[in-house]
């Protein structure tokens, strides 16, 4: 019975897509360390009662030409709040995402928060029900100083401060948006797994960047499954993500093995490969203990963009910490899932 309900959870998120392409979400490669935009229901998840600070710095597509790289940044704070020994109870979250390219000539930037509730379906809490929604407020806009006109072109190149003749007036557009998602997990001591869903821009918002020039959003369909397995004091990790947007998808999967470190400061020294099919694989390595984690991944890019623009190149770096009152031995885990 409750396999069937998780099932049926699952095809009512996915039955919630529509509408038709115009741009897509951003996508991190460790999309672990920044949980709010992976699915709603992860809100406060690991954190163990603590407050706990994530964020990501990704600067993607850079060395391929005189074209600037595309920069994205992301960084949230959640708590989690259990109301009995079962770990059931509320999570609340709140984060930010800015995203600028061609040298800030468009900036996105999203302002979210959110909260999620946790029901445990056993008495030790070793099997749960998660569910959590968010609400977003979205700007984009293009920064008309920073375009260039053929009347500002002389022998020394192009100069700003030639006047152009041809006044632009660009207002930024905005919008409100609703994102929810559930996910299933069960562990024990030597193994754990997990399903997750979630629905992006439920209502398909209007967007744009500047008036005259909107679309509507289309939904997003995100969806994840991991694995964990304890090999005495080292651990194995196995995730995937599929995310579906109109027309475009993008699927990744993983491994991590979280190698224990003895009579050392560090708790765990991380390291794993993922393939994100038909765009790249990127290795990682992170170092972590009980109160932090950061972590670095490299895309190796192997689809058709790297013939046409060369040498493109994608950095990403993460840092995660806990931070409250609340005493802890399980470490920050860059993998939060179970």
């Amino acid at each position: 019975m409750r396999t069937k309900l998780i099932c049926c959870l699952l095809l009512m998120i996915a039955g919630l897509m529509s509408g038709q392409t115009i741009a897509q979400d951003p996508h991190f490669s460790q999309y672990a360390s920044s949980p709010m935009t992976l699915n709603p229901a992860l809100i406060g998840k690991g954190s163990d009662g603590n407050w706990r600070f994530a964020s990501i710095f990704r600067t993607q597509w850079w060395g391929g030409g005189s074209a600037p790289a595309y920069n994205t940044y992301t960084a949230s704070l959640e708590k989690r709040f259990s109301s009995s020994a079962t770990n059931s109870g509320f999570a609340f979250g709140i984060s930010m995402l800015s995203e600028s390219s061609n040298a800030g000539l468009l900036k996105n930037n999203f302002l979210s928060g959110g909260i999620s509730y946790r029901q445990a379906l056993d008495v030790q809490g070793k099997e749960s029900l998660t569910a959590g929604f968010t609400v977003t407020y979205g700007n984009r806009f293009l920064d008309a100083s920073k375009l260039y006109f053929q009347s500002q072109f002389g022998s020394m190149g192009f100069d700003r401060s030639i006047p152009s003749g041809d006044p632009v007036t660009i207002a930024g557009n905005s919008y409100t948006d609703i994102n929810a998602g559930i996910q299933y997990s069960r562990s024990n001591n030597k193994m754990g797994y997990s399903l997750g869903a979630a629905v992006f821009h439920v209502g398909t918002p209007t967007a744009g960047a500047s008036n005259g020039n909107e679309y509507s959003l289309p939904s997003r369909i995100s969806l994840q499954a991991g694995m964990q397995f304890h090999v005495g004091a080292d651990q194995l990790h196995f995730s995937s993500t599929a995310d579906i947007q109109s027309q475009q998808s993008v699927y990744t999967f993983g491994a991590i093995y979280k190698a224990h470190i003895n009579d050392a400061p560090l708790e765990f020294l991380n390291i794993g490969i993922w393939q994100r099919f038909g765009d790249s694989f990127y290795p990682y390595i992170a170092i972590e203990d009980e109160n932090w984690l950061a972590g670095i991944t490299y895309d190796v890019v192997t689809s058709s963009e790297k013939k046409l623009y060369g040498s493109v190149q994608s950095l990403e770096l993460s840092l995660m910490f806990k931070f409250g009152k609340k005493k802890s031995r399980s470490a920050v885990s860059g993998i939060i899932f179970y």
